[in-house]
């Protein structure tokens, strides 16, 4: 009998240790959620007792929402007894009948404070929430490079949303909101659900070591995503064709920012044009954005609409210059812009077989060309064109495309060492090589990038358009270890082998109308999404940033540049990302 008490009370004993406990509601209450933090964390804010209740949220009509708590307050001790690892906030409660008054020790923002409290019932509790009150969203999320090992939070931007309206970028590090620090994304997600739509937020960041603060209403969810669907529709149009500079042409060129776009041409009738901006510019802001490793022009220019203004942060000739912009449409450019071979201007440069020089490009000289009569010789070095900096051959076609036919050329150039200069009005390449007619067909329907290309046999520009792509073969594989190895080690270009993006109907065909290919395939979920190609060179020859993105896309892309051949494709969504190797075949 007496084993059969003992095993029967210890069964009831493991029973009521399991169970939850219930306290009658003649016990104290005092109304608030709270979370344990890390002593890390609790040393980053300044708190000597780590064991404290770090407080999320009051609850409406409890004893701690009458005595003025608020979430963020550090609760460290009830009277003289101190939070500790084993004497938790819950459990010196349950020493306090309801109606007790105490003195509750805390700490807010930084300071040590206490408080009188008369202590409630469970039966003052509210949790009538209003169902149709919507939720607050701000319109941010974390960043992928978050080291939780130092204060502040980095974060990327939704489009559209009450974060990107106030001005915060990706990229940014939020160091507090309404004066609350943030040390981890945790204290983000406690300050936006502490708030009502409609209120006021203030966000103090750092932005490349600048502190900056900035304001704005909260926003809803729906909200957010109801503006959100009127624009996307109509997205800002600078109406500029650029390219990506490698780190050592923009070390050259003396630009201390290499994640700038190098405008290559702009399109007439467009924003870009009307706002005087010219080929050879470096744009790397817009306002108060600027681009970085991992915030690109196209994904600034996402966050504006047509019809917004802005001011464009560029370098022109080695001097920082602002320019007003209203940003247009797709539809303010002309489709098709023709020109002959008579209207197109033609210096008379081709690529000299000597070593290549260290500053400049080294030519020969075609006869009876604008060159030759500037007096230019085999072997001279073009140091610059019209006062622009030549680094490589994309900037000499750039400079020549600038100009139409008759207009003066001056030419800095070296021969032997000796620095020389010489101007002229540049010919046509009919007056210089009396060659039939024959049109150049360019596309401005979108801002891309744009490259000409020298032949090295008669260096004659040619255009995307002009390649015959009709007996072209597309084959998708996948991306060997090797292959990817070799584009990291002799290109910097980092491809990763692992497909873990959901991805449907990925497909690449060639559009021999357009001289083009279309890249099309549809995403179930919504992310951030990026879209590149290289070419076997890792040469970067197509970019795409959608911003955050679901559904179908198509776009036409140009990836004959350099002829059959090896491309890589990479399309990324958050984490995720989907690599394939592209072989042009010519059949």
């Amino acid at each position: 009998m007496r084993v059969l008490f003992t095993i029967l009370s210890i069964c009831l004993l493991t029973m009521a240790q399991a169970a939850p406990t219930y306290v009658s509601f003649e016990k104290a209450y005092l109304g608030v959620y709270t979370n344990q933090i890390s002593k890390q964390k609790a040393k980053m804010l300044g708190f000597d007792n780590p064991y404290g209740s770090y407080v999320t949220r009051v609850i409406k009509n409890t004893a701690a929402e009458r005595a003025g708590m608020q979430a963020f307050d550090y609760i460290v001790a009830i009277n003289e007894t101190e939070l500790s690892r084993t004497e938790s906030l819950g459990k010196v409660l349950k020493d306090f009948e309801s109606d007790e008054y105490v003195t509750i020790h805390f700490y807010r923002k930084g300071e040590k404070k206490s408080l009188q409290v008369k202590l409630g019932s469970r039966d003052d509790r509210n949790f009538e929430f209003d169902e149709d009150q919507p939720n607050p969203f701000l319109g941010i999320t974390p960043h992928e490079e978050n080291n939780n090992k130092k204060p502040g939070v980095l974060v990327n931007v939704i489009n559209y949303s009450a974060a990107a309206e106030m001005g915060l970028q990706d990229g940014d590090l939020i160091t507090a909101i309404n004066d609350t620090p943030m040390i981890d994304w945790k204290d983000i997600e406690i300050a936006i659900n502490n708030m009502k739509v409609g209120e006021q937020i203030e966000v103090a960041f750092d932005r490349a070591g600048q502190s900056m603060t900035k304001s704005t209403n909260m926003r809803s969810y729906e909200e957010t995503q109801e503006i959100r669907k009127n624009k996307k529709y109509e997205k800002a149009f600078m109406g500029i064709n650029f390219a990506q500079l490698s780190k050592e042409k923009a070390r050259k060129l003396g630009f201390d920012n290499p994640y700038g776009s190098y405008v290559t041409a702009v399109i007439p009738n467009t924003a870009a044009e009307k706002a005087g901006i010219q080929p050879f510019d470096y744009l790397f802001g817009v306002d108060e954005y600027r681009v970085g490793e991992s915030q690109s022009l196209g994904a600034i220019l996402s966050k504006y609409s047509a019809g917004d203004m802005a001011k464009i942060s560029l370098i022109r000739k080695g001097e920082i210059k602002k320019l007003d912009i209203t940003f247009g449409r797709k539809s303010d450019a002309g489709n098709k812009m023709s020109k002959s071979k008579c209207e197109d201007p033609f210096l008379g440069v081709q690529k000299s077989h000597k070593a290549p020089a260290e500053n400049g490009i080294r030519v020969n000289i075609v006869s009876e060309s604008t060159a030759e009569d500037i007096g230019m010789q085999n072997g001279d070095v073009i140091q610059k064109i019209n006062g622009f900096a030549m680094v490589d051959w994309d900037d000499i076609s750039i400079a020549i495309d600038m100009l139409d036919v008759g207009e003066t050329i001056t030419v800095g150039y070296q021969r032997n060492g000796k620095p020389m200069q010489g101007s002229k009005p540049i010919k046509s390449y009919c007056e210089t090589k009396g060659d039939e007619d024959r049109s150049f067909t360019f596309d401005f329907d979108q801002d891309f990038d744009f490259d000409f290309n020298f032949d090295d046999d008669e260096n004659e520009l040619r255009s995307a358009e002009m390649r015959n792509i009709e007996d072209m073969k597309v084959e998708l594989t996948n991306i060997s270890q090797t292959e990817a190895s070799e584009m990291k080690e002799q290109h910097g270009v980092d491809m990763p082998i692992v497909n873990n993006l959901k991805i449907e109907a990925l497909k690449l065909f060639p559009n021999p109308s357009r001289g083009l290919f279309q890249l099309s395939f549809e995403l179930p979920k919504e992310a951030d999404t990026v879209i590149r190609i290289y070419n076997a060179q890792g040469r970067k020859i197509y970019e795409y940033e959608l911003g955050s993105f679901s559904g179908e896309f198509k776009d036409e892309v140009d990836i004959s540049q350099n002829g059959a051949g090896a491309y890589f494709l990479e399309i990324r969504q958050g984490n995720q990302s989907i690599s394939r190797k592209i072989l042009l075949k010519q059949s």
